[in-house]
């Protein structure tokens, strides 16, 4: 997928109606759209019993708790930590995929616990479900300092030539946003939606822990190629963009699965 050209035409045609938000919610409204569009019927009919509203409206529910000194513990939740091979090993509850795992299993035994927890625990792997594909949110032991690491972005003109200094967090965040800030995360689901049949059933297979290794994987080839305080140029832009367009992808297949094997 080459996003550096397709956007084009879909800016032109929305430019004069641009709807600015954080990249962060739009990944989890595509996310959870690429979601919905997995669910089997009688998955979405227990949804849909679950909530009042859409796995999309939902999607940022947990954002908002994070925010509260009452609900700031959840803020660890949002992190996926791997060991130093990439791999998914913690059991600590201040982790993405182990927060996943145990709502998970709330949900699987839903009889079993109140209305209110089975609506928060539905929420929440709409969410980490999300965070666990987005680069920024992804901690290996003996990494860089993320909330340190910085490094420049060429727009290689050869007329004016420049050099724009980003973070890694507000580059995984923001930057796509602001460069295509009228691509919807309707327009966004339905373009990811051409990535091949044999790519979804492959992504979508595992458990939460393989997918959180499959992360890993992904951000090793991310940090063989960025590194602190180094210049990276338009083509490496683009095919990062193509990383961050397949964790989206992945995410909400994914997330479709894990409804799908939940609510079966």
């Amino acid at each position: 997928m080459n996003k550096c050209t397709k956007y084009i035409l879909v800016l032109t045609a929305l430019f004069g109606s641009v709807e600015l938000y954080a990249w962060n919610d739009r990944m989890h409204h595509t996310i959870a759209l690429i979601a919905e569009q997995q669910l089997e019927p009688k998955a979405k009919k227990r949804i849909e019993k679950i909530l009042d509203s859409t796995l999309k409206d939902e999607a940022v529910w947990l954002n908002t708790l994070r925010r509260k000194p009452e609900t700031r513990y959840t803020q660890p939740w949002h992190h996926l930590h791997l060991d130093e091979n990439m791999m998914s090993v913690t059991q600590s509850k201040k982790d993405a995929a182990v927060q996943v795992e145990r709502c998970a299993d709330i949900l699987r035994n839903r009889r079993e616990h109140n209305d209110s927890t089975v609506i928060a625990a539905l929420k929440i792997v709409v969410h980490l479900v999300g965070d666990m594909h987005c680069p920024s949110h992804v901690f290996f032991t003996g990494g860089p300092n993320l909330s340190k690491f910085s490094f420049g972005i060429s727009n290689d003109r050869w007329d004016n030539p420049a050099t724009s200094k980003t973070t890694w967090r507000a580059f995984w965040n923001n930057r796509y946003s602001t460069e295509h800030p009228g691509f919807t995360a309707e327009l966004y689901a339905y373009d990811l939606s051409i990535y091949s049949r044999k790519h979804k059933e492959e992504w979508a297979k595992g458990d939460v822990r393989d997918w959180a290794n499959d992360m890993g994987r992904e951000c090793r080839w991310l940090h063989e190629r960025i590194k602190p305080d180094s210049t990276i140029n338009s083509e490496l832009k683009c095919r990062l963009e193509n990383v961050n367009d397949r964790c989206i992808a992945k995410a909400g297949l994914r997330l479709g699965a894990l409804l799908n094997e939940v609510f079966k």
